[in-house]
């Protein structure tokens, strides 16, 4: 929808010297910026009719997106029903190549917990679905934002994996994240069900039918993860080089070590040939082909690049680039987890 506004000529000089110097792409950008702030504090101020919520609020920074903010904050209460994880039977072990990142899988994790404070032990899967794509959307186009003004280079942007396109691409992205972010049931020709998405995966939630149609449920473990608190979603740290707090990072490596063990001997693998020497992604590839005969060239290829995608989002191994010829190392940190993936 589109409204036609009167601005004065000193509101247009004001607007146009933010837009030039770089602060918002367009005059559209500083305008849908200026109404997500008034939206925000409208909310807030009906939300707290007290005298003290009725004082003008300071100006929000236009680098922070305010989300739906019931769905996306440190869920209010750890008392949220919890189910069982996922058997190997229904959920893989192995993150498959096209999960290469961690963090839609936070954002997913505080959607559906949140949502549980209201909805007893599961919420329909496609509700999940839809309002976890929605909100992986809004920060994913911030991101995105910040990505472009930072420079940030492919496999540095914070904005992976998350559904930032718009016109034509959008359908397809958000599909995706529901997809491989949220997940989704399959069942195969015996009747067997099967849980697609890295969530399952992790064992931080499980899907099942129930009354006709799918729910889904967050175990222990997920609901743990969606309890800790985020650089990004708690402080509005856009500028930063990390998606995690280290408890997050520690948290997550030590689940993988612990509860997914061909992950972990994936992670294991990669790290070692890096170390050894074998650390460009042709070669890489190559030595993934070698760990599953029902792995093509291709397949390979997509579990490596996948990988690699993880493994540099928890700053555990660093790309260099000479001309077209990449290489990677392990990080000081990267060497810790190899150890201890060793033990």
């Amino acid at each position: 929808m589109r409204y036609v506004v009167d601005i004065s000529p000193e509101m247009v000089d004001e607007i146009l010297k933010h837009t030039k110097g770089g602060k918002y792409r367009t005059v559209q950008d500083f305008i849908l910026t200026a109404v997500q702030n008034q939206l925000y504090v409208v909310e807030r101020r009906s939300d707290s009719p007290d005298q003290e919520s009725l004082k003008p609020a300071s100006t929000v920074q236009a680098d922070i997106l305010h989300p739906h903010i019931d769905l996306l904050v440190i869920p209010t209460t750890r008392d949220v029903k919890t189910v069982d994880p996922p058997d190997g039977s229904k959920a893989s072990d192995q993150l498959w190549g096209q999960f290469n990142r961690f963090f839609p899988v936070k954002v997913t994790m505080r959607v559906l917990a949140n949502m549980l404070n209201e909805n007893g032990m599961a919420c329909a899967l496609k509700d999940v679905q839809e309002k976890a794509a929605m909100e992986a959307q809004r920060i994913g186009q911030e991101l995105e934002r910040i990505d472009d003004r930072m420079d940030r280079k492919r496999g540095d942007r914070l904005s992976t994996g998350l559904p930032f396109a718009k016109g034509r691409d959008e359908y397809k992205a958000l599909t995706r994240f529901k997809m491989h972010f949220v997940g989704n049931p399959s069942k195969t020709k015996n009747g067997e069900l099967k849980i697609n998405g890295a969530p399952a995966v992790l064992r931080f939630v499980d899907i099942f039918e129930e009354g006709g149609s799918w729910k889904m449920g967050i175990t222990k473990m997920g609901l743990e993860f969606a309890w800790m608190s985020n650089p990004i979603l708690e402080e509005g740290d856009y500028r930063g080089s990390s998606l995690f707090s280290d408890k997050e990072r520690d948290f997550l490596l030590e689940h993988i070590r612990q509860n997914l063990s061909s992950e972990a001997d994936l992670i294991k693998s990669v790290l070692r040939w890096i170390t050894d020497g074998e650390n460009t992604p042709r070669k890489l590839s190559a030595l993934v082909m070698g760990l599953d005969k029902e792995w093509s060239e291709n397949v390979a290829a997509t579990m490596r690049a996948g990988l690699i995608g993880r493994l540099s989002e928890l700053g555990i191994i660093a790309r260099s680039r000479d001309g077209v010829e990449v290489t990677y190392s392990l990080t000081p940190f990267g060497n810790d987890v190899l150890a201890k993936f060793d033990r």
